[in-house]
């Protein structure tokens, strides 16, 4: 989900005026680019935290969420309360983007003292924070040593598309250049072909009557897991 997070919502960064010019107006874009690219990076880490918050749901701990949500959710609008008069909009952005990392940060956290050693550093770097300082650093780069504006939708889409192409290869060879990230590269792969051939329809569960035993969710983690012996968190 990181991955494809990244690839989607990373391109808007440098592509900010384009997107805003051609949908709205170019006066438009000189002034909503900012906060769009800030949106951007906020949209980036939430959803890194977002699959954390997955995690936490599965292992029942809605009450600790809720009360994250109320926290993150207050500072957010205290932020913007605070800055949006002396700053603008781009203040609330900013404030939203801090909400975001605070969640992100918290979530970890959480997820740490549930599931223990599974949920090791090594394994949330690689998982999160990977594809996001990959595609942030992209985006970055691109912005700084600026881009033509594109004032047609074809064109504008092009690139878009070729941008996320770039950042998803970038962020599969650095997963790649470890051993934990290969793992992860495994499991991926593993997960792909399990979706395919249920799709397929050669995916067989056990018969009716074991399948209280063994249940179709059950019987699909135990094919992810002969796929990639390395599945880390989800064993």
């Amino acid at each position: 989900m990181n991955l494809a997070a990244a690839a989607v919502i990373a391109p808007l960064i440098p592509w900010a005026p384009s997107i805003v010019s051609n949908w709205v107006s170019p006066a438009a874009a000189a002034n909503a680019s900012g906060v769009l690219r800030i949106l951007a990076v906020a949209g980036l880490f939430g959803c890194a935290s977002h699959v954390f918050r997955q995690f936490m749901l599965g292992a029942g701990k809605t009450r600790v969420l809720a009360f994250v949500d109320i926290l993150i959710g207050s500072a957010a609008a205290l932020t913007a309360f605070i800055l949006v008069p002396r700053y603008g909009l781009r203040a609330a952005g900013c404030g939203a983007a801090a909400a975001v990392f605070l969640q992100l940060a918290i979530t970890v956290r959480l997820v740490r003292g549930q599931f223990g050693e599974y949920a090791t550093v090594s394994k949330i770097l690689y998982s999160t924070i990977i594809p996001v300082v990959v595609a942030l650093a992209l985006a970055a780069c691109m912005t700084w040593y600026g881009i033509p504006e594109l004032n047609n939708w074809p064109r504008l889409i092009g690139a878009y598309v070729a941008t996320s192409a770039v950042i998803t290869m970038t962020t599969l060879v650095s997963s790649g250049q470890s051993p934990e990230g290969r793992n992860l590269l495994a499991e991926l792969r593993a997960l792909i072909g399990l979706i395919q051939r249920r799709f397929s329809g050669h995916l067989d569960f056990p018969p009716s009557r074991q399948s209280f035993e063994a249940p179709p969710a059950e019987a699909d983690w135990r094919l992810i897991r002969q796929g990639a012996p390395g599945l880390g968190i989800l064993k």
